[in-house]
């Protein structure tokens, strides 16, 4: 008899697999759990239009010791439609971290990328990440070719009540949608988020049937001048269907903690660090559209954010840009951490996608 079996996860498995998200952790110098309280599958359906979990048991004590996901969801490519599948949240208790187990999980995966109909998978992993790192630099096991194509930079930027930029050429920003109509939003992200790949496609269905949890029109900011829309961003706060609990600090992040929390957040704003076993309460930002990138669109909107968010409970609130788009530079306005992740292709081939355009990756659903 096989020690473990490897299977789509069902419904029934969703207490299980919360445990295994609650037991694992992205290691570094903060390590993190992020979990998906009070449901696993509600929580994933944000992530695209079809979610599939592979499951791995250990057969003899009827235990879910891994998974991972991977979701299809229609984004851009070269300026077109075109659905991708995404590879994310690949768990595995760490008692269980050895080559057979990989080797066998590594079968399931090509099987079910084989069936798949989408030519183009891909995954982030977090430079932090040194675990998941070593394995794919291994060429063994039966892996998919890991090919990168470029860094996305997420950055944790603390809401204050201070504006950090001042409006230029009488740019009106607004929270909501109030005087536009819902179809002219959606046609203004598609219309420039197409111009760079993997930007997820946007359509008046996701707000009418509730896709996106918690996210409506309200949430959105506009920029927009003599009733013309010059730039959209939305705010999502996903705490109550997801979780970021902070399980560890190195030597050398206990000790910033102490002097970020109580000297460096009150002098220049840098975002407060949580204590381990506290929950990180973050706003997420998302569907960032800006006419021709300008700069002072984009930094309007997120100064407004900012103050208009500063005086609810949140640590910071996430922005991902890839690392070669035009708005990277707004950031440097605004006091910030970082981290990096690099975007693979995951695929048996050596097929890649060859396109000079920006990536943009909707980091609220990763």
């Amino acid at each position: 008899m096989e020690r473990y079996s490897i299977e789509v996860a069902k419904e029934s498995d969703d207490a299980d697999l919360r445990e295994v998200l609650r037991e694992t952790q992205m290691k570094g110098n903060i390590s993190l759990s992020f979990e998906t309280e009070p449901s696993f599958f509600k929580s994933i359906a944000i992530l695209g239009e079809k979610q599939t979990v592979l499951s791995i048991r250990e057969v003899k004590k009827d235990k879910i010791i891994g998974f991972l996901i991977r979701s299809t969801k229609n984004v851009f490519i070269d300026g077109e439609i075109e659905k991708v599948g995404y590879l994310s949240s690949i768990r595995l208790l760490e008692e269980y971290r050895g080559g057979r187990l990989l080797i066998q999980g590594n079968k399931e995966l090509k099987k079910l990328l084989e069936k798949s109909k989408e030519r183009i998978n891909f995954t982030t992993i977090i430079e932090d990440n040194i675990y998941a790192k070593k394995i794919i630099a291994k060429s063994r096991a039966g892996l998919p070719n890991y090919m990168p194509i470029g860094v996305n930079i997420t950055f944790a930027i603390k809401p204050i009540k201070k504006s950090r930029y001042k409006t230029h050429n009488n740019i009106k920003i607004q929270k909501g949608i109030n005087g536009f109509l819902m179809n002219e939003i959606v046609d203004f992200i598609n219309t420039h988020g197409k111009k760079k790949n993997f930007f997820p496609v946007c359509s008046e269905q996701i707000f009418q049937k509730n896709y996106l949890k918690d996210f409506n029109s309200k949430d959105f900011y506009l920029a927009h001048k003599d009733n013309k829309i010059l730039g959209v961003i939305g705010t999502w706060d996903q705490s109550k269907f997801k979780q970021t609990i902070v399980k560890g600090l190195s030597l050398k992040y206990k000790a910033l903690r102490l002097i970020n929390n109580y000297l460096l957040t009150y002098i220049i704003n840098t975002p407060i660090i949580s204590n381990i076993n506290e929950k990180i309460n973050a706003l997420y930002i998302n569907f960032i559209a800006i006419e021709n990138n300008d700069d002072n669109v984009f930094s309007s909107l997120i100064d407004t954010i900012s103050i208009q968010n500063s005086d609810k409970s949140y640590n910071y609130f996430l922005i991902g840009i890839d690392q070669n788009d035009p708005l990277c530079k707004s950031m440097e306005k605004f006091k910030s951490f970082t981290y990096n992740a690099v975007i693979y292709l995951v695929n048996y081939s050596k097929e890649i996608i060859q396109s000079k355009k920006v990536n943009y990756l909707e980091i609220s659903r990763l």
